[in-house]
């Protein structure tokens, strides 16, 4: 069965699916339909439902309005149903995020994008809201984080392949060739544009994650207010990619704006967690500034080093304030006893911070970032990096291979990551992202 098909169901958890099957399933209702919803079953698990046909007639029992939306895309995707059958999703995690700081995503295709999860009953939408090239979400009180910090002068371009070099889609060395393209770039959302993508996923049952990295990642900000980062270095919004030697400074006014940041991002997105980064500083930055390190010999730290920790825990207590979880990138080392680890490295794949007693989310970069090349003959030209194959991409698993039954319980999920360095528009983006997004949708779901 596939295309619009009819539904009839109690009122009660129409309600909840009305909207959503309407939009994305071509879904109608009716009083006699193809598909019948029956009322909640308190046996089943949210997003756990079961199939069975009668008369001619598809009835679905759902764990909640999640579980038959989910029981609808079956269906609507071409799922026949010959014979009483059920389903429920492996991981209650299954994400993917995307980065629209590198470039900036217009609204629209934020809610495209919003259909495609749902038609692949991923359930979390990641936001990568800010880093070094651009800032996009206005926080009240900073003006200058979208006036200045949503703008970029131009971008660095990655050179076109030449005989006896390496091919530029796998150089992160910024060796000979790159240019500046002196095209300004930028944007950001209102505050009611974002209200109205968290309002449009939440009609699909996904969850909008909202990331602001700290404390590092934060060229943006430091454009435009020097005097939050470390040493007050004067910089514009970063034009070329790769790791920069921005971080914020560990000062009470950065407190109070790490607090302001966070209070607007919870004010707009209700969901239960929020992203603030943590990932790859450039610890010499603080090495170097004294006031960074008086403040940690204050703080009674061992060294500036822990200074990133200091930034997450300190995040992390604002989010506890506001009845949130962090996440934070985990790249092997525990940031936060009580946030809920992002594990990014292959090496660990989260199996120490999960031992410890976190709860885990795998973003492997070996297994998901899908900004990576497809097969060594890749001829994509906005891939670049090392090779992940739809094989990699089909046998992705959460919980490392020989985990305890305990410690692979867990690992919440995992989620497909898109990185945005070298897709400036959406067609770049769909020509990355798929088919591989199907297939980590897939084991999201099935587990196996």
């Amino acid at each position: 069965m596939t295309g619009a098909f009819t539904v009839c169901a109690d009122d009660e958890i129409w309600d909840g699916i009305a909207a959503a099957a309407s939009g994305v399933l071509g879904v109608r209702r009716a009083a006699a339909g193809a598909v019948r919803i029956l009322p909640h079953d308190p046996s089943l698990e949210a997003e756990q439902y079961a199939l069975r046909p009668v008369d001619g007639v598809i009835e679905v029992r759902a764990g909640s309005a999640a579980g038959a939306f989910r029981a609808l895309s079956r269906v609507r995707g071409g799922g026949r149903v010959f014979d009483e059958c059920g389903d429920a999703p492996a991981y209650s995690w299954r994400g993917f995020m995307l980065d629209v700081a590198r470039w900036f995503v217009p609204v629209d295709e934020l809610l495209v994008l919003i259909d495609q999860l749902a038609e692949r009953r991923l359930n979390v939408l990641h936001l990568h809201l800010t880093d070094d090239q651009g800032w996009r979400i206005p926080v009240p009180g900073w003006p200058r984080l979208t006036e200045v910090g949503a703008w970029r002068e131009g971008t660095t371009t990655r050179p076109a392949p030449v005989e006896g070099r390496p091919d530029p889609r796998s150089d992160d060395d910024w060796g000979h060739g790159h240019r500046h393209d002196g095209v300004p770039h930028g944007g950001h959302y209102t505050r009611a544009e974002l209200e109205r993508v968290v309002a449009y996923a939440a009609e699909r049952f996904i969850a909008v994650v909202p990331e602001v990295d700290i404390p590092g990642h934060v060229q943006s900000v430091i454009a435009a207010y020097p005097e939050l980062g470390a040493g007050a270095p004067d910089l514009p919004v970063a034009t070329r990619f790769g790791l920069g030697p921005s971080l914020l400074a560990p000062t009470p006014e950065v407190e109070r704006f790490i607090a302001d940041v966070l209070h607007e991002v919870c004010d707009i997105f209700p969901g239960a967690h929020v992203h603030v980064g943590g990932d790859e500083p450039h610890l010499e930055t603080w090495r170097r500034d004294p006031v960074s390190v008086a403040r940690a010999a204050d703080l009674g730290l061992p060294g500036t080093d822990a200074l990133r920790g200091w930034f997450v825990e300190l995040a992390a207590g604002f989010l506890r304030e506001r009845g949130r979880t962090a996440l934070y990138w985990y790249d092997g080392e525990v940031l936060s006893e009580d946030a809920t680890a992002v594990s990014w490295l292959a090496e660990d794949g989260g199996l120490a911070a999960a031992a410890r007693g976190a709860q885990v989310i795998t973003a492997d970069h070996t297994r998901t970032y899908l900004n990576y090349l497809s097969s060594e003959a890749d001829p994509n030209p906005y891939a670049c990096g090392i090779v992940l194959d739809e094989a990699t991409a089909a046998g992705f698993r959460p919980a490392p291979d020989g985990a305890a039954a305990h410690v692979a319980a867990r690992f919440l999920g995992g989620q497909a990551q898109l990185w945005t360095e070298y897709a400036p528009h959406r067609e770049s983006r769909e020509s990355l992202m798929f088919p591989r997004l199907d297939l980590i949708a897939e084991a999201l779901w099935n587990g196996a």
